[in-house]
């Protein structure tokens, strides 16, 4: 996931002979004379110029790597859970109403759901475990310290997107949601993210920072406060009580060890200690109401306590002053004091949660939209940064906005195309409706998300995947990444031929093939390229090839015994590929294979059957004419038995006058002896007067 700051088309002259142009694809286009003219079938056409073209790939991280191909196996589970349900719906709709087909589908579309939310969280696990390995090895490589905050700002905004958008059905109220989120992600733990997000202008806020700041230093000079109050406050409006439970206990044990030991302080800390234990914190699912109530019941409770407690009533010393009210304030942000909650507020996301943990909890996601505007105005003179912007238009339940400053702002294309096909499928926004660039918007983020990808080393077959969910204009995209992919082995052809052959693209899968095959002869790895040009089909055009292909095997053999596993070879593509391969060399070979299997066995009268077919269809080239008379003559010679018949006797006859005829224009038969055509003469004679008495 790598920043893409180039343009799609740019266009720069370099001198006035010189220019270049940027191409989708990962490459430049260097000209001179004229600029290349963009027609409108979209080809480059170049007139009175000359061209070259450089490519190059982009070397990725095996983290980067397994990271794409764990979220392109997501990406697939999730196409075929959303085939299989519209498979089901089709089947419904031509069946006649059926109660029971009727239920079984509406428990299919809650599963379905579930299995959404389930995606996301794996979609959310590789991408938390990609940042953890960015982050990693960002300590010995600078370089890395961009991408590794990249990633951490996806999986926050990916995290929140699943709350508002996905999530919805599982959480009654937005509070365990949103604080959760918060707290995860913003902790303190996690400066470079806060200062990400939250690099504010805020005066008030600065004027606010600097009092608290000098209490705690006052504090802290005379022994009172051994903590930052700023983040016990904070950690009290997100609602982490973990957190100040232990700023509370440690406050106590510093406290206890203080020369100036306050007995008063002691008991307000462990009255607030005390009320923070018995405050409810989990809403039921089946009784939200009366959770409610009961938070409700306890801020009640807890305000009329603090305003009955002595202890907030005496006169200290400035210093203890100071501090019993700031614990006093901290009670007040549980109970819901609205103005101690705004006056500790930091910013409008933190005002917001705090809101919807102790003003409002029993607001829904639905309802946040309202809130967060409200939320908003109270930080008017803050300055957003764009990950801010886009947090509020994410709470804002605004899907169509929050993909487009994903891709603007935060230049992402993985996230984008990922995070939209997910709310395509979820049926939060309907993307053929909506058209970016003539494509629907699913399908132009997919575009762009393979056009990233595609430049990366090996990634081809991943991109394909992605590319046959674009109905539009994916198949052509395949097409256009085949001619630039390098053909290095048998296997990767065959897995590009596979990716051809699923995409209905017979014409790149045969050029593939007649390009392994080149490949293969110009390395005299004849056999394997044979094969590979009779697995071509339409194979007519090929024929000439194959033939010469072939007539250079057969130079370079031994023996023709030696070329059965090529005749097995050729035949198993024929049969798998269902090959129109015909050809009388090839079927000579076959037959001849078979010839040699029968003669082993001792079978001599069925290969001369073969024989003699062979030689009666006229399918037999000329240049084995002097291997097959060779065979015939050692048969004849045999004494104890009768191997041809008569009818057999004749052909094989009327064979040798055809030699006989053709000897001067072969150079194969001229190397035939007469003394060889005489002594085959008589024994046909020979064997011909035994075939008539037996």
């Amino acid at each position: 996931m790598i920043s893409n700051s180039i343009p799609k088309q740019l266009r720069l002259s370099v001198t006035e002979s010189i220019n270049f142009n940027w191409e989708q694809s990962g490459g430049l286009l260097l000209f001179s004379t004229q600029r290349p003219i963009l027609e409108k079938t979209k080809r480059l056409s170049i007139k009175n110029s000359s061209i070259n073209q450089l490519k190059w790939n982009s070397l990725i991280l095996s983290s980067t790597r397994k990271f794409y191909s764990q979220s392109h196996g997501i990406f697939l589970s999730l196409q075929k859970l959303s085939a299989k349900l519209k498979l089901e719906k089709k089947q419904k709709q031509s069946t006649i109403l059926n109660l029971q087909l009727n239920l079984n589908l509406n428990e299919r579309l809650n599963k379905f759901q579930s299995d959404l939310v389930l995606i996301s969280r794996q979609y959310r696990a590789v991408l938390t475990e990609y940042l953890v390995s960015l982050s990693q090895k960002s300590k010995t490589d600078p370089n890395l310290v961009d991408e590794a905050n990249l990633i951490g700002l996806a999986v926050m905004l990916w995290h929140l997107c699943e709350i508002i958008f996905i999530d919805q059905t599982v959480y009654v109220t937005a509070r365990e949601p949103l604080s959760n989120w918060y707290l995860y992600h913003f902790s303190m733990n996690n400066n470079s993210l806060r200062q990400n997000i939250f690099q504010t202008n805020n005066s008030r806020n600065d004027k606010k920072n600097k009092k608290i700041q000098k209490q705690n230093k006052l504090m802290k000079k005379q022994n009172l406060n051994k903590i930052d109050l700023i983040q016990v406050l904070q950690s009290a409006l997100v609602g982490d009580f973990e957190q100040v439970f232990f700023f509370i206990e440690q406050e106590l044990s510093e406290i206890k060890k203080s020369p100036n030991m306050n007995k008063s302080l002691i008991r307000i800390i462990k009255f607030i200690r005390s009320e923070l234990s018995s405050c409810p914190r989990d809403f039921e699912i089946s009784n939200l109401s009366g959770s409610v109530d009961k938070l409700k019941k306890w801020q009640r409770e807890c305000q009329q306590k603090i305003e009955r407690l002595p202890e907030f009533n005496i006169s200290y010393d400035n210093s203890i002053s100071l501090l019993i009210k700031n614990w006093k304030e901290l009670l007040l942000i549980f109970a819901g004091d609205f103005d101690v909650i705004r006056q500790y507020s930091q910013n409008w996301i933190e005002f917001l949660i705090a809101n919807v943990l102790w003003v409002n909890p029993s607001l829904t996601i639905k309802e946040l939209p309202l809130l967060v505007e409200q939320c908003r105005k109270e930080f008017i003179n803050t300055e957003d940064t764009p990950t801010n912007e886009i947090i509020m238009m994410i709470l804002k339940n605004s899907p169509i906005k929050v993909i487009r400053m994903i891709e603007t702002l935060i230049a992402s294309p993985w996230l984008s195309a990922h995070l939209i096909d997910l709310l395509y499928h979820s049926k939060i926004i309907d993307s053929q409706k909506i058209t970016y660039n003539g494509l629907d918007l699913r399908e132009h983020y997919l575009i762009e998300f393979c056009q990233r990808l595609i430049n990366c080393n090996d990634m081809f077959i991943t991109t394909s995947s992605y590319l046959k969910q674009c109905k539009t204009v994916g198949r052509s995209y395949i097409e256009l990444f085949l001619k630039r992919e390098k053909i290095d082995s048998d296997n990767y052809a065959k897995k590009l031929i596979n990716i051809c052959t699923k995409n209905d693209l017979y014409k790149s899968a045969a050029r593939i093939k007649n390009t392994r095959a080149i490949q293969l002869l110009q390395t005299n790895n004849n056999v394997q390229a044979l094969i590979w040009l009779i697995s071509i089909d339409p194979i007519r055009r090929k024929n000439v090839l194959i033939n010469r292909t072939v007539d250079k095997i057969l130079k370079n053999a031994n023996d023709l015994s030696d070329l059965e596993i090529l005749v097995n070879s050729i035949s198993s593509v024929i049969n798998e590929k269902n090959s129109s391969y015909q050809s009388d060399l090839f079927n000579y070979l076959s037959k001849y294979s078979k010839i040699t299997h029968l003669f082993e066995k001792g079978q001599l009268q069925k290969g001369a059957k073969i024989i003699v077919n062979l030689i009666e269809t006229r399918t037999l080239p000329k240049q084995f004419w002097l291997t097959i008379l060779n065979d015939i003559a050692k048969l004849i010679s045999l004494q104890d038995e009768i191997i041809f018949d008569k009818h057999g006797t004749f052909v094989i006859m009327n064979f040798l006058e055809q030699i006989t005829t053709f000897k001067h224009q072969s150079e194969t038969l001229l190397s035939i002896h007469n003394s060889q055509i005489q002594k085959i003469r008589f024994l046909l004679v020979k064997n011909l007067g035994k075939s008539l008495i037996y």
